[in-house]
């Protein structure tokens, strides 16, 4: 030990021992003067053996000692810590500096990072080109004409944007914490518990995530996966985070941020992370396949719910109930559609990233919280005031309430529907045929998928797509609405019946070409193609209002769906019954072959029928609710065709008919036999 680790070692025995109040006392207790304990203190001397003796009876200096080595070994390893921390944020500042402008049609210029300009050049983001936002709307919006690798750069923008307010909100609190502190609701301990600021790794995370939350789409992937459950929809396929993001933008990530001597485990937890908010909510129950294959894969577990996610406000700023990818989507195809409405974005000022605590295990961690109050400064005198705006919370559910708008003129659209269930019936048809798998869908386009139905397809396919392409689209016969839970329990469940079988796309294509055959039974007719059964998502891609609100400074934070206020709520729950009124199970008919509009409709009234016999629901298309018995209309027809209509009644035929074999798929008798007994009936007569 030299004189100045006993320095070291004195001065902390002093600090630590509340009895000695002066240096006297504790010379006093050592049995030193003053003088002496005060050079030894200072490091100016050393002392004597019999000194040193002395001061350890009192001290224990090896102990302390080791205290003060362990204390400083933890001191520079925080120190050592924070030297990292500041190096990667200067790195990431680096990385995320933008340098290159795209031109947007609704945002105008969007600034790129050169890692952005990257990703978007590869042959994955491209093929965006290729993928409209709005699949067959076009052929109801002509405008609607606009591709997903657009609306990927806007909503990168648009995540700019969000981040720059927040930011800059977090600024103006830091400047004014003193004040904020001091304020009549109640001291606030930190300026973060109101607003944080989003650093730069966060906001590397959120400009990617936005880039590319869309880049798992497949062509028309709205129609094929939600609207007609034939494929997982996006990220909920793993083969698809392999395919674009660890086989191609991963890559490039790296490469850049090795460019800038990132660690490799740094860039091998960012990477992690980015795939982890890509597949954000794999249930571990249901889906356990899935999540034990991404735990394989990767070594880490997938996020079951945002907050499981490193930062969940990047999760909240691209993908919740309010965010970048609905405000971009939103805007842009309001815009394309040539629709009048727009909407501002003033509430943006009263976002948030505020600590969320988590009940379970007392957690907090950072989310994205709408506030509706705002402290500012009076540029007058310097001193800080507090906005209060309680039509916050009004302005964003107007944002929903536009989105139900589009959802009902645009999304859902009546001959949009038309298009979509034709789409659906001739992919499902190559599906089913063996001629298409989910994994040729990952290289085409839209237009190509077309050409290979019209070129690969069987009859039935390639009849559809005909008619797709040319916009001869099939009209509604048969319509089940939604009907409410309270209201109608009996049809209720009958629907939700209906809607698990149908939901189901090789059950629904079965039935579809079961009531293809009773037809051609019934009329002796080809009618492949010419019917189709569209069954949607019955939550219509509602999305459930998980938006986090702050009413008061320190005030309970809480979902917008759980906001206390009775008329909000009301009017929220009014919306989500808005979107279910939406959903239509709905049978459409080729009207060249099932003409509708003819005052003698035999085709029409059989088909009623059928699909009365096998749904067991009213036809709620008022207009086609007039049935005509399967059996009386084959046995009409065939006495038509052989002119024998006036020797015999069809309720002659029918009584002596009776015992005919039926057909297993159609359960009408065998036109065939029909035909033959009917005719030695005649000659017999």
């Amino acid at each position: 030990m030299n004189k100045d680790e006993l320095a070291k070692v004195l001065k902390t025995k002093f600090e630590e021992n509340d009895e000695w109040e002066t240096q006297t006392e504790m010379a006093d207790e050592i049995g030193l003067s003053s003088a002496s304990l005060s050079c030894y203190m200072r490091g100016k001397r050393f002392p004597s053996k019999k000194m040193l003796k002395k001061i350890k009876k009192v001290v224990d200096v090896s102990k302390t000692q080791k205290q003060l080595n362990l204390t400083e070994n933890k001191e520079e390893e925080k120190s050592m810590e924070s030297k990292v921390i500041e190096e990667l944020d200067e790195k990431f500042r680096k990385l995320i500096q933008t340098n290159e402008p795209i031109k947007d049609p609704v945002h105008g210029y969007v600034e790129l990072t050169t890692l952005e300009k990257n990703i978007i050049d590869c042959e994955s983001f491209q093929r965006l080109r290729n993928i409209t936002q709005l699949g067959p709307t076009s052929l109801v919006y002509p405008g609607a004409i606009h591709n997903r690798f657009l609306h990927s750069i806007g909503t990168l923008h648009v995540a700019h944007n969000l981040i720059n307010k927040i930011n800059n909100k977090a600024d103006t609190y830091n400047k004014l914490e003193n004040q904020i502190e001091r304020f009549e609701d109640g001291k606030i301990e930190n300026s973060d518990e109101l607003a944080k600021k989003i650093g730069y790794e966060e906001i590397f995370l959120t400009r990617i995530y936005a880039l590319i939350h869309d880049l798992a789409h497949v062509p028309y992937g709205h129609t094929l996966e939600d609207e007609g459950n034939l494929f997982p929809s996006e990220w909920k396929d793993l083969n698809r985070l392999k395919k674009y993001f660890d086989q191609d933008i991963s890559e490039i990530i790296k490469d850049r941020m090795e460019n800038y001597n990132f660690p490799e485990s740094k860039i091998e937890k960012t990477i992690n992370e980015l795939r982890r908010l890509l597949t954000c909510r794999i249930d571990k129950e249901k889906e356990k396949e899935k999540f034990d294959r991404f735990k394989d894969d990767y070594g880490i577990e997938p996020a079951e719910k945002p907050m499981d996610l490193k930062y969940p406000y990047v999760y909240d700023l691209i993908s919740n109930t309010l965010c970048a990818d609905l405000i971009d989507y939103s805007q842009r195809d309001m815009f394309f559609s040539g629709l009048p409405e727009r909407w501002g974005d003033y509430f943006l000022r009263y976002l948030s990233i505020v600590p969320k605590e988590i009940k379970d295990n007392g957690e907090y961690k950072p989310r994205v919280v709408l506030q509706a109050f705002r402290y500012e400064e009076d540029q007058e005198d310097k001193v800080k005031k507090l906005d209060r705006r309680r039509n916050v919370f009004s302005e964003a559910i107007d944002i929903l309430r536009k989105r139900y708008s589009l959802a009902e003129k645009v999304y859902f659209h009546r001959t949009k529907i038309a298009a979509s269930a034709m789409l659906i019936s001739a992919v499902n048809e190559m599906i089913e045929d063996d001629k298409l798998e989910l994994d040729e869908l990952y290289d085409l386009g839209e237009k190509q998928l077309v050409k290979k139905i019209s070129e690969e397809g069987t009859d039935r396919a390639k009849k559809i797509i005909k008619n797709y392409n040319n916009r001869d689209l099939y009209t509604p016969i048969y319509e089940i609405n939604h009907a409410e839970t309270s209201e109608w329990s009996e049809k209720y469940q009958k629907i939700t019946n209906l809607t698990r079988d149908f939901r189901e796309s090789s059950h629904r294509l079965k039935e579809n070409h079961k009531i293809e055959k009773m037809m051609e039974d019934i009329f002796g007719e080809d009618f492949k193609g010419d019917i189709v059964i569209y069954c949607p998502d019955p939550e219509m891609n509602f999305k459930d209002f998980e938006m986090l609100v702050q009413k008061e400074p320190k005030g309970e934070i809480k979902k917008l769906s759980d906001f206390a206020e009775h008329t909000r709520e009301k009017e929220m729950e009014a919306m989500e019954e808005l979107y279910r009124k939406l959903w239509r199970f709905s049978v459409f008919v080729n009207p060249d072959k099932i003409p509708l509009d003819e005052d003698d409709k035999p085709k029409v009234r059989v088909l009623i029928k059928i699909l009365y016999d096998k749904f067991g629901l009213r036809n709620e298309k008022e207009k086609f609710r007039d049935k005509l018995d399967p059996f009386e209309a084959q046995l009409e027809c065939i006495m038509e065709e052989e002119g024998i209509m006036d020797e015999i009644s069809v309720s002659q035929f029918k009584t002596e008919l009776q015992e005919i074999e039926t057909s297993q798929e159609s359960k009408v008798p065998k036109r065939e036999k029909v035909k033959k007994t009917m005719l030695e009936m005649v000659k017999e007569d």
